[in-house]
């Protein structure tokens, strides 16, 4: 079964971290595969976090603008 959007990096750690703890620490071969998978996953949700662009920041009124001008 194929998921609709890719793991978060969150979400993949969870399960590399359950995947541990579940082994003991010891990996028999399909785990170990599994684990692979997982971190190779894990590295891309990373690098598709970091090269995302920040939304455009919409300009709003200049903070202290207002209260320089009102002294009377």
């Amino acid at each position: 079964m194929s998921e609709s959007r890719p793991r978060s990096a969150a979400e993949l750690n969870e399960q590399i971290r359950a995947l541990m703890v579940c082994s003991g620490g010891r990996l028999t071969g399909p785990q170990r595969a599994e684990y692979q998978s997982l971190l190779e996953q894990w590295a891309a949700a990373v690098r598709r976090s970091a090269v995302r662009p920040e939304p455009p920041r919409v300009p709003g009124p200049r903070r202290g603008v207002a209260d320089r001008t009102a002294v009377g």
